[in-house]
């Protein structure tokens, strides 16, 4: 009895074991087969993906950035091309053109001509004093000059009076007195350079200019100022 239950256990055991072996085999090709297809998706899930671009917020760029950073189209390179590419022009053309300048120069100097201040008697009196260092001054003395040397004399013989004793004594002529006027309105180196022939009468000229000079028009800079002051007694 102990053998045949032995026996029926042991038939049982290969028996298990063989159906958990024939189990196996069949199982092993269909899990290989199911890897490969795993393997395989896997391969092509990795091909359709893309990777995530990662965009870091970066500040705008400035305007002065930009210009910099720009660059001329093909077009202007090809216009600044040609331009360099021009031959030169031919010694005739640019004699023609400077023909040109020339005549229009000349045209403009006869529609346009510089007005000269009309000059009376008396100015041009007192710039006869000056004799030839008139035209060795600059054209903004001369026209100051011009303009203003009347009323300097105008202007002193409002405060020139005769002396009483040059009258009495019957003295009279004519003196020149110079001196330079600066632009703030002062005046220095006052000097008779021609004498009436009396002292008194010369002094009289010189004390006036010194009482008048404030009125003078002055001048943008220093200049010398020429003015005769004549003294004549009149008949009984």
């Amino acid at each position: 009895m102990k053998y045949f239950i032995a026996l029926t256990i042991s038939i049982i055991l290969h028996l298990v074991i063989f159906f958990l072996f024939i189990n196996d085999t069949y199982k092993k090709p269909i899990n290989k087969s199911n890897k490969n297809n795993k393997l395989n998706t896997s391969n092509i899930q990795y091909i359709q993906l893309k990777p995530k671009v990662i965009i870091k917020n970066k500040k705008p760029k400035s305007k002065k950035a930009i210009q910099k950073k720009y660059i001329k189209p093909k077009s202007e390179i090809k216009q600044i091309k040609k331009k360099i590419i021009n031959k030169p022009k031919i010694k005739s053309q640019i004699k023609e053109v400077i023909k040109k300048e020339e005549v229009k120069s000349e045209v403009l100097e006869k529609v346009i001509k510089p007005v000269k201040p009309k000059i009376d008697k008396q100015t041009q009196k007192l710039i006869d004093l000056y004799g030839d260092d008139f035209n060795k001054f600059d054209k903004q003395t001369k026209l100051y000059l011009i303009k203003n040397i009347k009323d300097i004399g105008e202007i002193t013989k409002r405060f020139l009076s005769y002396p009483s004793l040059s009258v009495q004594a019957g003295q009279d002529g004519i003196n020149v007195i110079e001196f330079i006027l600066h632009p703030n309105g002062s005046i220095k180196e006052v000097m008779v350079s021609k004498s009436s022939g009396y002292f008194m009468l010369d002094d009289n000229t010189m004390d006036t200019i010194y009482e008048a000079y404030e009125d003078y028009p002055r001048p943008q800079k220093p200049t010398l100022i020429k003015i005769f002051v004549k003294y004549e007694l009149l008949p009984y």
